[in-house]
């Protein structure tokens, strides 16, 4: 054997000893920890978030109570406002916020917080449900016309708009119509700050609605009366 392969014998010898063998075992299970390390700490899991809209409404009481019923049909709406959160683009375009919903569709949530305001104010003898009342006096129908995040403006605003009817429930007679819009500026785009905002601007909606009706006068016909119009003298 020469001097040189007798060098290279004794490098492999102290290169492939046990202790280093060790030595690299633990640095490469060091190296893997720190690979890992991202993966086993703490994280934050983003997922998909439900709001709610449960507004504070604040309605007077009305000057008048009336003798009338009042019937509230469900509120329509177009079927791009379901429970997603809807965003219309400076380009009209609608879009919707990503992993980020509604509780329930808005329709629901107007119709409930609408009534609500109404039996507030007391104008009305009896306020409910149209399909659940024998034969109400008048009936309100509503078409919801925006429910978004409207970024044509700047800044952004949350935006409601609500069209609605009071008709007496024996006569296409309207004893009422208006369309309604409330605004509200966003914090931010995040839909937290779109349900702080639009939870201000369905509050102050349903309660100018309730203030609305609690003008309309009505008096209730006696369903009677054209058996006594019906008599002979």
């Amino acid at each position: 054997m020469g001097f040189n392969d007798g060098a290279n014998e004794a490098m492999k010898q102290r290169t492939n000893g046990p202790g280093d063998l060790r030595r690299l075992g633990m640095l490469s299970l060091s190296a893997m920890l720190l690979l890992c390390s991202g993966c086993l700490g703490p994280r934050e899991v983003v997922g998909p978030k439900t709001f709610m809209l449960r507004p504070t409404i604040a309605v007077p009481k009305a000057e008048k109570a009336l003798a009338a019923t009042l019937g509230v049909r469900e509120f329509e709406a177009p079927v791009q406002y379901d429970r997603r959160m809807v965003v219309l683009e400076p380009d009209f375009r609608l879009d919707a916020l990503s992993n980020q919903s509604w509780a329930e569709t808005p329709a629901t949530t107007l119709t409930r917080c609408v009534t609500d305001a109404i039996l507030a104010s007391a104008h009305f003898s009896d306020v409910g449900n149209a399909f659940n009342m024998a034969r109400p006096n008048t009936e309100l129908t509503g078409e919801l016309r925006a429910f978004h995040v409207n970024r044509t403006v700047k800044p952004a605003v949350a935006e409601v708009e609500l069209r609605l009817e009071l008709r007496d429930a024996l006569s296409p007679k309207v004893l009422w119509s208006g369309t309604l819009c409330e605004v509200e500026p966003l914090a931010d785009d995040q839909g937290s700050a779109l349900a702080v905002a639009m939870n201000a601007a369905v509050g102050r909606l349903s309660a100018k609605a309730a203030t609305a009706l609690s003008a309309v006068e009505y008096v209730a016909e006696d369903p009677n009366a054209f058996l006594e119009k019906g008599k002979k003298p």
